[in-house]
C-alpha cells in the first residue's frame, strides 16, 4: 500500500510540475517525478512473488494470462511508436500507463505457466536481454563519436546499421571480459593478491624513497644559511660569509634622445558627399520575431528588406511569442506582415501556436519559418507548424529545413547557428516569401 501511495504522489507531482510548451526535462528526468515507475515495480514484486507461482493452472487461467500479456506488450509497442517525450499526454498520465503496462507484461513473463514467456525467451531475445545493460552503456558514446559534427543530410540507414553493429560488438566484449569476470569475483581476487603483494613490498619501498628524501632535505637546508646584503647608497651587493667579489650596480647615464620635427602634410579640401540613391523600403511594415537564428540572419534581412523591425532573443521559445507580439502591438511596432521563427530551443503544443495565430488574424501575412536543429523536437516542431498553418488563411510555412538539407557549409558546428553563407540563404528565402505576397 505504501508503494502505491508513493507512486500516486510521484505521478501527481509530475502532472503539477509539468508546464505545456516548456522544456520537460525537469519532470522527465526528475527522480521525484519518475519514482512511480520504480514503486509500481516494487508493488508488483511484493504482490506477485515469482517463487510462489506454479505452472499448474487451468486452461482458462492460462488463456487470460497470455492474452493480458500480449495486449500489454502490443500496447507498449504502439505507445513507443506513436508518442514522443514532448507530448502532453505523457505527463498527464501517459507514463503512468506505460509503467502499469510494463508491470503487467513482466508479471505474465515471470509466471511459469505463461506461453508468452517461452516466446519471449527465445535465444536471440535472451542474448540481447543478458547484454542489455552493456548495450545501454555503449550505444550512446558510439552514436556521439560516429555522428558527423554537422549533419544536414537526413536519415542515413547505413550509419544506423553500423552504429547498431558496433554497439552490439562492444557490448558483447565488455560483457564477456568485464561484467562476467567481475560477477564471478574477479575484483575480490585482485584485492586479495594486491594486499598480499603490498604487505611484502611496502617496507623496502618506504625505505628506498624516504632515505634519499631525508638526505636531500638536510643538504638543502645547509645551503640556505648564506646572507646577502646590498648597500643602498652605492648599489654594492656583498656576501659577508664568503670572500667573493662584490658586484656594483651602476645606474645608466641619461642620454638625450632626438625629438622628431613634425612635417606639415598638405590636406585636400573635403569633398561634398555624393547624393545616395533612395532605396525603396521593401521591409516597411514587416516585423520578424525569433530566436538566435533570426539574429544571425538579421543583417541580411535588413539589406533585402530595408525598414524591417527585428525582435530576436537568444534562447527564446514559442511560449514567449505572445508576450512579444502584445508588446510590439502596444508600441505600434507590429507590422502588417509578421515573420515567426521559433522552435529552435524546444517544442511547443498546438494550442500555443493556435492562440498566437488567432491574435495575428488581423495582419495581412504571417510567415512561419520551420526549423533545422539536431534535436529530437525538430520533427515535432516542423509537423506542428505545417498542420496548424493550414487552419489560418493568412499563414504560410517557409521550409528552411528542406532548403538547408545537405548544406553543412551553412552552419557552425552545433548545426543550428548560421555562418555567413547560411544567413544569406535564410534571409533570401524569407524575403522571397514576403515579396511574393506583395506582388
Amino acid at each position: 500500500m505504501m508503494c502505491l501511495t508513493g507512486a500516486f504522489l510521484s505521478a501527481l507531482a509530475m502532472a503539477l510540475i509539468y508546464q505545456p510548451g516548456v522544456d520537460p526535462s525537469r519532470v522527465y528526468y526528475g527522480t521525484d517525478t519518475r519514482a512511480f515507475a520504480l514503486l509500481i515495480g516494487a508493488a508488483l514484486a511484493l504482490a506477485w512473488p515469482s517463487q510462489n507461482l506454479t505452472d499448474k493452472i487451468s486452461r482458462r487461467s492460462r488463456y487470460i494470462l497470455d492474452f493480458s500479456g500480449a495486449i500489454g506488450l502490443i500496447t507498449l509497442i504502439l505507445m513507443i511508436w506513436r508518442t514522443n517525450e514532448y507530448g502532453q499526454f505523457l505527463y498527464y498520465g501517459g507514463l503512468v500507463i506505460v509503467s502499469i503496462l510494463s508491470a503487467i507484461v513482466i508479471a505474465v513473463l515471470a509466471h511459469p505457466a505463461s506461453r508468452l514467456a517461452k516466446i519471449m525467451g527465445c535465444k536471440p531475445l535472451r542474448w540481447i536481454g543478458v547484454r542489455s545493460y552493456s548495450i545501454y552503456i555503449w550505444h550512446y558514446p558510439v552514436i556521439i563519436l560516429n555522428n558527423p559534427t554537422v549533419d544536414t543530410g537526413g536519415f542515413d540507414g547505413f550509419r544506423v546499421l553500423f552504429q547498431l553493429g558496433v554497439s552490439l560488438l562492444l557490448a558483447s566484449l565488455s560483457w564477456k571480459y568485464i561484467e562476467e569476470p567481475i560477477r564471478q569475483g574477479l575484483l575480490g581476487r585482485w584485492c586479495t593478491k594486491l594486499s598480499i603483494h603490498l604487505q611484502f613490498k611496502i617496507r623496502p619501498l618506504f625505505i628506498f624513497i624516504a632515505v634519499p628524501l631525508i638526505i636531500l632535505s638536510i643538504s638543502c637546508s645547509s645551503n640556505l644559511d648564506t646572507k646577502i646584503s646590498a648597500d643602498p647608497n652605492t648599489g654594492t651587493i656583498t656576501n659577508p660569509d664568503k670572500n667573493e667579489h662584490n658586484v656594483t650596480l651602476v645606474p645608466p647615464q641619461n642620454i638625450p634622445t632626438p625629438v622628431p620635427v613634425p612635417v606639415p602634410v598638405p590636406v585636400d579640401p573635403p569633398k561634398k558627399p555624393e547624393p545616395q540613391p533612395q532605396v525603396e523600403e521593401a521591409g516597411k511594415g514587416v516585423t520578424a520575431i525569433g530566436d538566435s537564428v533570426i539574429l544571425d540572419a538579421a543583417p541580411y534581412l535588413q539589406e533585402l528588406l530595408p525598414g524591417i523591425v527585428i525582435d530576436g532573443k537568444v534562447g527564446r521559445q514559442m511560449s514567449q511569442a505572445q508576450e512579444v507580439v502584445d508588446k510590439l502591438r502596444t508600441k505600434g511596432k507590429l507590422g502588417t506582415r509578421v515573420i515567426i521563427n521559433l522552435g529552435t530551443n524546444g517544442a511547443f503544443n498546438s494550442n500555443q501556436l493556435r492562440k498566437l495565430l488567432i491574435s495575428l488574424e488581423d495582419v495581412q501575412q504571417v510567415v512561419l519559418v520551420n526549423t533545422r536543429v539536431p534535436k529530437k523536437w525538430q520533427n515535432t516542431v516542423n509537423t506542428l507548424l505545417k498542420k496548424v498553418a493550414l487552419e489560418f488563411p493568412n499563414a504560410m510555412v517557409v521550409d528552411w529545413h528542406s532548403s538547408s538539407e545537405g548544406k553543412d557549409s551553412y552552419f557552425y558546428e552545433d548545426g543550428v547557428h548560421l555562418k555567413r553563407e547560411g544567413a544569406k540563404s535564410y534571409a533570401a528565402l524569407v524575403a522571397k516569401a514576403i515579396q511574393k505576397e506583395n506582388q
